[in-house]
Formats: C-alpha cells, sequence, structure tokens
C-alpha cells in the first residue's frame, strides 16, 4: 500500500470521482496496489509533517508520497474540528478575526518557508532512519526557485535535501507543471488526464528509483 499526503492537487479536487480519478489511486492502480490518500482542499504542510509522522508510528508502507503545498497555510483545529487555513479562507477569516490579523500584520514568508525546510529535512531522515521508501514533491512550480532561497539566506537548508527522492526540486517543477495544457476545472485544478499525467511522471520516478522493473 501506498500512502499519499498532500492539498486538493492530491485529494482530486474538482474531479468528478476523485475515488477513481485522482493521481494516487491512479498511480496505485499502475503500481498494482492499494492507497490511502489523506490528501484535502486546502491542506498544509503542518499537515503533511505530523500525519506522516503519525502514520508511521503505526502502519508501514510500500512508499509514502508528500507533495508539499503553500507554504502559508495553517494546520488548525476549533471545538475538536480539524480545518486548514489559507490568506484567501474568506470564510474562516470572517469566523476567525485573529487568522485576518495574522496574515495582515504576523505573517512572515521568510519564517513560513524556513519552518518548511526544516520539516522537509526532520522528516527525510526520519524516513531514512525507518528504512521507509518516500517520494517528496512540491505542488507549485517556482522557476526561480535558486534565487528565491538565496534571498530568503535558506541555501544551507536547500543543501541539505536529498533531491534524490525529490523530482522536479533541481528545476523549481511540480505537481502543477506536470499536468501540462490539460483541461482544467472553474478552480483551475486539473482533471482526469491532469491527474493521468501526473501519476505517470510518479510512475517514471519509482521506475527510475529501481523500485519497480
Amino acid at each position: 500500500m501506498i500512502l499519499t499526503l498532500g492539498d486538493s492537487y492530491t485529494y482530486g479536487y474538482e474531479l468528478s470521482n476523485p475515488t477513481k480519478d485522482a493521481w494516487p489511486v491512479k498511480l496505485a492502480d499502475s503500481l498494482a496496489c492499494d492507497v490511502k490518500n489523506l490528501g484535502i482542499p486546502g491542506g498544509s504542510n503542518d499537515r503533511i509533517f505530523r500525519l506522516a509522522v503519525s502514520e508511521l508510528v503505526r502502519n508501514t508502507y510500500d512508499i509514502v508520497i508528500c507533495a508539499w503545498t503553500e507554504v502559508s497555510r495553517l494546520d488548525l483545529t476549533a471545538n475538536g474540528q480539524e480545518f486548514q487555513v489559507t490568506g484567501a479562507s474568506a470564510w474562516h477569516h470572517d469566523r476567525f478575526p485573529w487568522i485576518k490579523e495574522y496574515y495582515a500584520n504576523h505573517y512572515s514568508e521568510r519564517h513560513a518557508v524556513e519552518t518548511w525546510l526544516t520539516k522537509v529535512i526532520a522528516l527525510q531522515e526520519f524516513f531514512k532512519a525507518r528504512k521507509q521508501k518516500y517520494i517528496f514533491v512540491n505542488m507549485n512550480c517556482n522557476w526561480d526557485h535558486a534565487n528565491y532561497y538565496k534571498e530568503l539566506g535558506l541555501e544551507h537548508l536547500v543543501n541539505s535535501i536529498d533531491k534524490t527522492y525529490y523530482p522536479g526540486w533541481d528545476i523549481g517543477e511540480g505537481l502543477s507543471g506536470w499536468q501540462g495544457d490539460c483541461p482544467k476545472g472553474p478552480g483551475g485544478h486539473p482533471l482526469e488526464l491532469g491527474h493521468q499525467r501526473i501519476a505517470e511522471k510518479f510512475y517514471e520516478h519509482i521506475r527510475y528509483l529501481g523500485w519497480i522493473s
């Protein structure tokens, strides 16, 4: 079984049938195995990190795939209910006024990026210690990523990431690029063809790593 963690791109938001057509399902079909897809719309990197550790403490998987998302998102709970917040989450801003205040006056992109990179490194080391096969990928593309991390003064963290298991990192590529020029839903998410292309990219990298013949 493979475990997938991410946001709406991993969940399959805007697909008519995510349980059939989302890329984690298509990838599992091509690998002839089952999948546990824990992606949710608006999912944050904190949630990915939290669930990855929690799942691996209790279970074992053939492959764990983490599709990292926007660094600004928050992983919160209220009255025992989990919810994910972004800078554009108007409904949450109305319900919890402090969130709007946080993004307007207290949010630091550098701090958010630094926190995310430390989670990437920590999770890689956690997986390696447990001999767990994993693949990381970014949801967004950042074509000027090298200069971006340099300007933030975070190159020392980037240099500690094992790019072998992080396809697309060196060229600033991610899921939003892997989908290509496929049809998209009204919210800009890939539809069936885009998810098929993403699944094929993962399959190619898994074969490159020698995990399948």
